[in-house]
């Protein structure tokens, strides 16, 4: 089961997220926090299929988030909500690297979309490493065997 992680300093925002996205994808786990800067210790500790952050936060800001998770986790999907005149904001959280920018007010179809992408990234990065880790280990076995020969 995948984990989404919701960050916003709004309870009213928070929740219709949260809620919304725990009846649509029921199963996908969803945990919330209502700061950024929260926020960190948790994304060190736990991975998501997803975050989605307002892109306004007391204290940190999205934009810095969204950097801040590249260096812990750099293949983490990070969706960033913006309000729809940032666009200087809009270029610097491309930049720094978020998955996707959703506009507020949040169209609901747009916001399972970009979940649903987000997560599916998350489960193909997770196969390409187990594949990876099988890889190497059978690279290993067949070097051993090659010295035995």
């Amino acid at each position: 089961m995948f984990r989404v992680l919701i960050i916003d300093d709004d309870p009213i925002l928070l929740d219709t997220l949260a809620s919304t996205l725990r009846l649509k994808i029921p199963d996908v786990h969803i945990a919330t926090v209502d700061s950024a800067l929260a926020s960190l210790e948790r994304i060190r500790s736990i991975e998501y299929g997803a975050i989605i952050c307002d892109g306004h936060q007391p204290r940190i800001e999205g934009v810095a988030l969204v950097r801040a998770v590249r260096k812990i986790h750099p293949e983490q999907p990070v969706l960033l909500l913006l309000k729809k005149h940032d666009q200087d904001l809009i270029w610097q959280a491309m930049n720094a690297g978020a998955y996707d920018i959703l506009v507020k007010p949040v169209d609901e179809g747009a916001l399972l979309l970009a979940v649903h992408r987000g997560i599916e990234a998350s489960r193909l990065q997770c196969q390409v490493k187990r594949e990876e880790k099988e890889l190497v280990a059978t690279v290993g076995r067949m070097m051993r065997d090659l010295q035995v020969l």
